[in-house]
């Protein structure tokens, strides 16, 4: 909701860049509430193609930490 607020005001906002960071470094469990339920960059192509391959990967190491 910050990010629509800081929109409507013409202030800067959330960079997709810092949205990534988050998801890279353990925030994937937030992806999908925000695309989906909050309704953030859900028409954005690029941002929902960057976020599926980081839930992949993260999806990898957890399967490989958990299966040795």
């Amino acid at each position: 909701m910050y990010d629509k607020r800081q929109a409507k005001k013409s202030k800067s906002r959330i960079s997709e860049f810092y949205l990534h960071l988050l998801e890279s470094v353990g925030g994937i469990l937030t992806i999908f509430p925000l695309i989906f339920i909050i309704r953030h960059k859900n028409k954005k192509k690029s941002y929902l193609i960057l976020s599926f391959l980081w839930v992949m990967l993260w999806g990898i190491m957890l399967y490989n930490s958990f299966h040795k």
